[in-house]
């Protein structure tokens, strides 16, 4: 969809919502251990950072796969990386000037939607709703 609605444009995967795959494995692998999961969680956000996302993958080899939440961790984030790899070229994104995070798009939508078209006792059709975003996007 988003080749077809925006041809041309760079599609990157929100650095934040990749780093909550990569907290649930540290947090399956040193449960009750905060520090060594933050310590765990900086490195791998750091690799990420450098496009070295299948270091993340080996990584997360050390780790055995005995504990079921452990192992489901693992794989998410597995199929998760592999799945996006050719929205995480973090490196690149950061090194171009480019946001790796979404907030500041979501936070936009919040204010210049939800703001004008979800107040107190309104009612939209969809044509109406479309006019008014269209009218707050400008």
């Amino acid at each position: 969809m988003a080749s077809e609605q925006f041809p041309g444009s760079v599609e990157i995967l929100d650095f934040f919502h990749l780093s909550e795959y990569v907290w649930a494995v540290a947090k399956a692998a040193y449960p009750n251990k905060e520090d060594y999961q933050l310590d765990w969680v900086k490195t791998q956000q750091q690799l990420l950072k450098k496009s070295q996302w299948t270091t993340v993958i080996e990584n997360c080899d050390q780790f055995p796969k005995k504990k079921k939440d452990l192992k489901g961790a693992i794989t998410d984030l597995e199929r998760y990386l592999t799945n996006n790899q050719s929205r995480i070229d973090y490196r690149s994104y950061l090194k171009a000037g480019l946001m790796i995070g979404s907030g500041v798009v979501e936070s936009s939508n919040r204010r210049v939607v939800t703001q004008r078209l979800k107040q107190a006792g309104m009612h939209w059709s969809f044509f109406g709703a479309e006019g008014v975003m269209a009218l707050r996007a400008a």
